[in-house]
């Protein structure tokens, strides 16, 4: 089942869902809160 979905795009969603909306949302926002880690 792995092998069907590859790395990248699952990554990719991983990016645009929690991840990016806590990291690549918040640097160029706000970059003090990506130190705090929030």
């Amino acid at each position: 089942m792995s092998s069907k979905q590859p790395p990248v795009p699952k990554q990719n969603q991983s990016n645009k869902g929690p991840g990016a909306a806590a990291g690549a949302s918040r640097p160029p926002h706000k970059p003090v809160s990506t130190k705090t880690g929030k």
